[in-house]
């Protein structure tokens, strides 16, 4: 659940969910001028606080405040390793442990303040680790402090860290040796009260009534707009004496409404209704304030006991109560995604299945009389107050259907609604039965009958058709492999699988794997894990990633909650700095199969300690044999120097040189680091710290040491990757680094019975990969940007669509997917249409040999699943699918010119062009869809209500206590904003140039809103925007609208 807060120059949002982001973005909306992020509680309504933490920076706010439970600080440190900005100040307030039953003030804005009560378990106190050198062995107070020295260093803006540890770079550097112990289960398990009280709302003075009194003129009336009573000299009243008080004379106005959001779990329902930190607002002797609403998010099981009812009853019979079923209801939020994937649908129904869309209505055993249950667009008038309505939707963003009925109603009329897309559709349908005819007696070879679903296939940013990186492939009869789950993956795979195909695909998923640190290929992985463990699945899952994975995977205690150990044990990790030479089944020794890596491929990605003690651009075999000369005992299976600081980067600022300061010379294309102690990585500790965090409590998985070389850590490392093959029947893995910014790796993975899948990540066309993939059955390769912006792409680290292509002939690649596309392009990208029918022939299928031949390539969206033997097909649908597209930008007009857009390359754009300016967004309408499900256009906004379980977390956003004052009017949105410097959270690296241009927010409107209007706003999975005016609010006046309203 998501609730936002506007005002004239602050927002608040209350629960940052995964797919905030996407949300903003589906409604047109903004992340400029965000105050504060406020977090419900220990565990959850948090997965999509670091992109917001980033979008909000890059949108221009230079600081965020982020307020929650006693874990907040901790929480925003574990991600180190993939979210800083360093012209951004984030400052966290998190709850004291101490501080319970009180009302505590949190935010105090002229606007709102906001009080919060904690609902927190007693817990045993858990003494340090005494001989823990690092953040274990500190007592909570100074453990608080280093948490602010790690954030400080994530977000320095003008401050320096205060502290420091001995070896230790600086405080937000991933060093594996200084973990954050995990946060106490009485932590996971605290849940926040929020009591949000507006300001008094001075009214309007009324001349009619201030004559029919007989108030004077002058500087007198100014006591009444003031609050002040006043008394003057009246021959008409008794006594001759009149007092007027501003009630008499002021309209509109009054004090500020008042909302009170519950989070509350079954463990903390006692908590809550023996608190005396809410009296002040029951009826009773103590009463001091009327509260006009409550949202109640709270378990099914607290909902239902009749204690809590009478707790809702205390606060008087005007409050109005609204339920937010924390299981959700499975509403759609994303409304232009799913009315795309119905239009493909009738192309094939097999690579574009409906979204999962039967809306669970809330169980009647629920329903209470006179409570509203939360819902999709929701809208709550809260000053004036009035009656909770659903607000009509616009026939640009129609709700999808709910029911079975109404999804076969709305595809039976879609040949109706679109008369050319169905003719071009029943074109391509006839010739691919005729092709099909013509290829069935082709046999199937191995690992034809792969079927490969892209989650997620836009690049750095969600956007309202691209959700950020996430690929599955599944072989029938072996199991499913995941590659990278950014931010939203969880939503992507109920939306795809629904509840009982997803419970499934957690049954047989073999592996996870995660490419590298850039936020948007792993950010959703640890709701992944959450959700896998609460859906009951506890076999064994391997997961290969770099080593600041399971760093911040350790610090976490949220998916590890209430998962019992033998569960948690079957998470097996294993380093992909490791893998990065192949593993054959034959021996389980690492061969030299691939040919070098070519210093011109990998430019300054790869590196080896020269004489002069810089890290210079060097090969692979070089660098392998430098670590074996310096630890014999662990040859070519230790970590490269570019694997041991994720956040290094070909495009870091000269920066001054020091031991801990990294820095890029453009001289000598050289990298100066301080180089790890070889020697001392790979000497054994007389005592594994980690099996003692574990006895005292401060430490859950991994329950042993994985990181670093000493022998024990390596025999069980070297322990895990033969069981992984041996398990997996694989007759060979490697992990080569590819060329991107920072270290970024590709994956190939051989099974016994013949079939090879290579993933290539983040890279650019890479040598290692080719020589590795040789004979792959499916290549995955990104193809950011198109042929014409090779230079771009290069600049970028990425790869053009004719590149990934040259990969796969060079490779000899059976079946290329191509995904992760710029955002620039969020719907398809044009060039593609140029590789229709590129398919080799139906004799050649499974025929093909040599460098160089056709491989069958394949364009993906969101959602779409296909079987390698089927791809062929979508050459056939090209016509059709433009068709969809231009449908689309004619229902949804927010394309905007790739060329003069600054969000994918910068503020500057392109490499040397310091003349790119970002256009003007165009007011986005939306989505696409089926007439029948849409509403005349809103006359008035209220309370809009996301409640949804098609995302990680229900979600509702908006919240309206006050209207907005006119605002100053932006020509860029808040998207273009954050591409210009969105990084992907490695220091001195741009985040993936995401450049939706074609997900604009709203272009802002110039006027100024008509008197007493209500400003409207939109919502997104977690937050929107208003339209804003000209003009500014007097000096220390709180404006308000007439008609202010809630929205969640």
């Amino acid at each position: 659940m998501s609730l936002f807060v506007n005002f004239d120059t602050i927002r608040l949002l209350f629960g940052a969910g995964e797919g905030a982001q996407r949300t903003f973005l589906q409604k047109g909306q903004s992340f400029k001028y965000m105050e504060a992020v406020f977090l419900p509680d220990g565990a959850t309504g948090r997965g999509g606080l670091p992109g917001i933490v980033m979008s909000t920076a890059d949108s221009g706010m230079k600081s965020l405040k982020i307020i929650g439970p006693p874990d907040t600080a901790h929480f925003m440190s574990t991600f180190r390793s993939c979210v800083m900005r360093t012209d951004s100040r984030i400052a966290v307030t998190s709850h004291p442990r101490d501080a319970r039953d009180e009302a505590r003030l949190l935010l105090d804005a002229k606007q709102l303040k906001v009080h919060g009560v904690m609902l927190r378990p007693d817990e045993a106190a858990s003494p340090p680790v005494a001989s823990s050198m690092g953040p274990a062995g500190m007592d909570p107070a100074t453990l608080e402090q280093w948490n602010n020295a790690i954030l400080e260093d994530m977000f320095p803006a003008q401050t320096r860290p205060t502290m420091s540890l001995p070896g230790l770079q600086r405080p937000g550097y991933p060093d594996d040796r200084y973990p954050l112990p995990l946060p106490s289960d009485a932590d996971v398990k605290t849940d926040m009260v929020y009591i949000c009280q507006a300001a008094t709302i001075r009214g309007k003075f009324d001349n009619e009534k201030a004559k029919a009194l007989n108030v004077p003129g002058g500087s007198i009336r100014s006591k009444l707009t003031s609050g002040q009573a006043i008394e003057f000299d009246d021959p008409t009243a008794e006594g001759g004496k009149r007092t007027v008080r501003p009630e008499d004379i002021l309209v509109g106005g009054g004090p500020g409404g008042i909302c009170v959001i519950v989070h509350c779990r079954e463990h903390n329902f006692e908590r809550l209704v023996s608190s005396s930190a809410f009296a002040p607002y029951q009826t009773g002797v103590q009463q001091e304030h009327t509260v006009q609403r409550m949202v109640h998010r709270v378990d099914r099981s607290v909902w239902q006991d009749e204690r809590y009812a009478k707790w809702m009853e205390s606060f008087g019979e005007t409050t109005d109560h609204i339920y937010a079923d924390p299981t959700g209801n499975n509403e759609t939020l994303f409304s232009s995604s799913a009315w795309m994937q119905l239009k493909l649908n009738s192309l094939n129904p097999d690579f574009f299945p409906p979204t999962h869309h039967v809306v669970d209505p809330l169980p009647e055993a629920l329903k209470r009389p006179n409570v509203t249950v939360l819902s999709h667009d929701l809208q709550m008038p809260m000053h004036q107050y009035g009656e909770a309505a659903m607000r009509p939707r616009s026939g640009s963003d129609p709700e999808f259907p709910s029911t079975s009925e109404e999804l076969a109603a709305a595809i039976e009329d879609l040949p109706n609604r679109y008369p050319e897309f169905g003719a071009v559709a029943q074109k391509a349908r006839d010739a691919v039965e005729r092709e099909a005819e013509r290829r069935k007696n082709v046999p199937l070879m191995p690992g034809d009958d792969i079927v490969v679903t892209t989650l997620g296939t836009g690049s750095a940013l969600p956007s309202k058709y691209r959700n950020v990186s996430s690929t599955h492939f599944d072989v029938p009869n072996w199991g499913g492999v995941l590659l990278d789950c950014g931010e939203g993956s969880l939503g992507q795979l109920r939306r795809r699988f629904g509840p009982d195909g997803l419970k499934q695909l957690y049954k047989d998923l073999r592996i996870i794997f995660i490419s590298h640190m850039h936020a948007d290929h792993h950010l959703g992985l640890a709701n992944i894990l959450r959700d896998r463990f609460q859906n009951g699945i506890h076999s064994t899952l391997y997961l290969i990633s770099p080593h600041p994975i399971p760093l911040m995977l350790m610090e976490n205690g949220a998916w590890q909650e209430d998962v019992p150990t033998e569960a948690l044990e079957n998470l097996k990790w294993v380093n992909a700095a490791r893998l990065k030479k192949p593993w054959a089944a034959e021996d389980l020794q690492a061969t030299e199969k691939a040919p070098k890596e070519p210093t011109e491929d990998l430019g300054n990605r790869q590196w080896a300690v020269g004489d002069s003690g810089r890290i210079l651009s060097s090969g692979i075999s070089s660098l392998s044999k430098l670590l074996a000369d310096a630890t014999p005992a662990a040859p070519q299976r230790l970590m490269a120097l570019d694997d041991f600081d994720p956040r290094v980067s070909e495009n870091q600022p000269e920066a001054s040189a020091s031991a801990t300061t990294t820095t890029a010379s453009s001289s000598d294309n050289a990298t100066t680091v301080t180089p790890p102690d070889v020697a001392e990585m790979a000497t054994e500790p007389a005592t594994d710290m980690t099996e003692l965090e574990v006895a005292a409590g401060k430490r859950k998985w991994p329950f042993r040491n994985i990181f670093r070389f000493a022998p024990t850590v390596m025999s069980r490392s070297t322990a895990t990757i033969t069981e992984m093959m041996t398990d997996l029947g694989l007759a060979e893995i490697v992990t080569p680094i590819v060329p991107h910014r920072g270290v970024c790796h590709g994956l190939v993975i051989e099974h016994k019975d013949g079939w090879k899948v290579v993933y290539s990540g983040d890279t650019q066309p890479s040598s290692a990969l080719v020589g590795y993939g040789k004979g792959a059955t499916i290549l995955i390769h990104e193809a950011t940007m198109e042929d014409d912006k090779a230079d771009m792409a290069k600049a970028k680290a990425h790869s053009t669509f004719g590149q990934a292509i040259a990969v796969a002939q060079r490779m000899n690649a059976k079946y290329l997917v191509l995904n992760h596309f710029s955002q620039r392009y969020p719907k398809l990208p044009p060039s593609l249409s140029a590789f229709r029918h590129r398919s080799p022939s139906p004799n050649s299928v499974g025929q093909q040999s040599g460098s160089g031949a056709q491989p069958v390539v394949a364009i993906t969206f969101d959602l779409q699943s296909m079987r390698a033997a089927d791809m062929w097909k979508m050459a056939y649908y090209f016509d059709a699918i433009e068709i969809v597209f231009d449908d689309v930008n004619r229902e949804d007009p927010d394309k905007v010119d790739p060329e003069s857009s600054s969000r994918a390359e910068g503020k500057r754009g392109a490499k040397g062009d310091k003349k790119a300016k970002a256009p003007r967004a165009s007011k986005p309408n939306g989505g696409n869809g089926d007439a029948k499900y849409a509403a005349p256009a809103p006359k008035k906004w209220g309370m809009k209500a996301k409640s949804s379980g098609d995302v990680a977390e229900p979600l509702m956003s908006e919240q309206r206590y006050l209207p907005t004052a006119p605002a100053p009017t932006s020509a860029v949105s808040a998207e273009e904003a954050a591409a210009n410097n969105n990084t992907d959270g490695v220091a001195g690296t741009k985040r993936e140039s995401s450049t939706p241009e074609a997900e604009p927010a709203a272009k802002r409107g110039r006027g100024r809103p008509r008197k007493n209007s209500v400003v409207q706003e939109t919502t997104v999975d977690a937050e929107p925007v208003v339209k804003r005016g000209r003009g500014r609010p007097r000096k220390n006046s709180v404006v308000v609208e007439e008609d202010a309203t809630m929205e969640a």
